[in-house]
């Protein structure tokens, strides 16, 4: 399995060359037989560009490409989204958390993590790339779900029957 930390001091202000990703250029073929795994190694802590907003009566999910969820109350709104739609480089952001009954924001959902490849030859893909958010660690509080992350694979020739996942995590 290939990862990356998790990147526990990433706030938005971080210089991406800071921030923990796979990132590859092979000169020649890209065969993943297994994992290649970044899920839930993006932003955490409610941070990130797409954080959710947190809230007393729940939160607003994490946004990356797409937009994060508003809280079950509606008070709290998912994040801004950014990034690029045709060439993503980024981390998913956190999904906001419940600040009521001293809720612990460190158990909020963690944003996708980032698996880049520029490949010259052919991509076999027969295994797993994910870089997906994480839901809540805890459901006692209404803290939200975060985005996923990105899975970028430039390459001459793709094939096989592996997966592809970038999904945002469920608050």
């Amino acid at each position: 399995e290939l990862t990356h930390a998790i990147n526990f001091y990433a706030t938005t202000a971080t210089p991406d060359s800071s921030l923990y990703k796979v990132q590859y250029t092979l000169n020649g073929d890209l065969i993943v037989n297994g994992y290649i795994n970044v899920d839930s190694r993006g932003y955490i802590n409610d941070e990130g560009p797409g954080a959710g907003q947190n809230g007393s009566n729940g939160a607003g999910g994490g946004s990356y490409g797409g937009l994060g969820g508003d809280s079950t109350s509606g008070n709290e709104v998912g994040g801004p989204v950014y990034g690029s739609l045709t060439n993503p480089d980024d981390l998913g952001s956190a999904g906001g958390y419940d600040t009521s009954l001293g809720a612990d924001r460190l158990s909020a959902g963690y944003g996708g993590g980032a698996a880049i490849f520029t490949v010259s030859g052919t991509t076999t893909l027969s295994g797993t790339v994910s870089a997906d958010g994480r839901e809540p660690l805890s459901c006692s509080y209404n803290h939200a779900g975060s985005a996923g992350g990105t899975v970028n694979i430039t390459t001459a020739t793709f094939e096989g029957g592996g997966s592809i996942t970038a999904n945002g995590g469920n608050g």
